[in-house]
């Protein structure tokens, strides 16, 4: 195992290979990514969510294609925290 740093938010990781040591924490790539959306797209998502997590993940499917489902559930996490939902997905 190679511990080191999260660069953006310094939460201690560890990965199990050496060309993965610097990368992003999972929280800290799904913001980027969440802020590297445009607004409107945003927006379309954060409804579809409060209507609850399928529609949510369906928003997402929508707005883009190339999300694969652990991506999807990490920006369904992340965005119940971001509204301030319950968390349970």
């Amino acid at each position: 195992m190679f511990p080191f740093r999260c660069p953006g938010c310094a939460a201690r990781m560890a990965v199990d290979d050496a060309e993965r040591v610097g990368e992003r924490c999972g929280v800290c790539a799904t913001a980027r990514m969440w802020e590297s959306l445009p607004p409107e797209i945003q927006e379309t998502i954060d409804t579809a969510i409060r209507r609850g997590n399928m529609p949510g993940l369906f928003a997402m499917r929508q707005a883009l294609p190339s999300f694969r489902i652990p991506q999807a559930l990490d920006l369904l996490v992340f965005r119940h925290a971001a509204l301030g939902m319950d968390g349970s997905v």
